[in-house]
């Protein structure tokens, strides 16, 4: 059973100008607002949209320009947030390599060449091989860094990671979709 909560919001002004919102009887002024939806936005994008719309209705009419600028930064920093880099698919996929690969399978820390340098390292059962991931696809270009890695380190196994397949793989290398990492 889910727990209903009631928001009461008024809106407030003085002769036709939107001074302040009333949210739970607690006054919020228009830079409070942009600044709620920046900060709601390090957890939830469509909420943190939806504050910024609110505060584009009541208080873009008045056009006041220091509102207008720093809207225009809230909105920059919020769509910043929402774009996917590939140091995010990290944290996901050391989240994820039990499961991917077993309850012995781990990330650790090695010592890297200074131009051999793969995302990760992951041992499995004291079998150590390089991850590559890629944001988009994994593709030629992609395999030849991972392979020059497995050669480098003499590793017989290697970990591609990408949202898709742009190429074939050799049988030692296991692809994993960044579809795999999603929660």
């Amino acid at each position: 059973m889910s727990e209903t909560i009631r928001i009461e919001v008024k809106v407030i002004e003085v002769i036709g100008d939107t001074k302040y919102l009333l949210i739970n009887d607690e006054k919020i002024n228009k830079f409070e607002l942009l600044a709620l939806a920046s900060k709601i936005s390090n957890e939830d994008k469509k909420t943190a949209w939806e504050v910024l719309k609110l505060a584009s209705m009541l208080y873009h009419p008045e056009d006041d320009f220091a509102f207008n600028e720093l809207y225009g930064a809230v909105a920059m920093d919020i769509t910043r947030k929402s774009i996917e880099r590939e140091w995010d698919i990290y944290s996901r996929f050391d989240k994820k390599i039990k499961k991917l690969f077993g309850p012995n399978a781990r990330v650790i820390k090695k010592k890297n060449g200074p131009r051999h340098i793969p995302d990760r390292w992951v041992s499995i059962e004291g079998n150590i091989m390089p991850v590559e991931i890629k944001l988009h696809k994994f593709d030629k270009r992609a395999l030849s860094q991972l392979k020059r890695y497995m050669d480098f380190y003499n590793c017989t196994h290697g970990i591609a990671v990408a949202k898709s397949l742009d190429v074939k793989l050799p049988e030692n290398i296991t692809f994993i979709s960044t579809d795999e990492l999603k929660e």
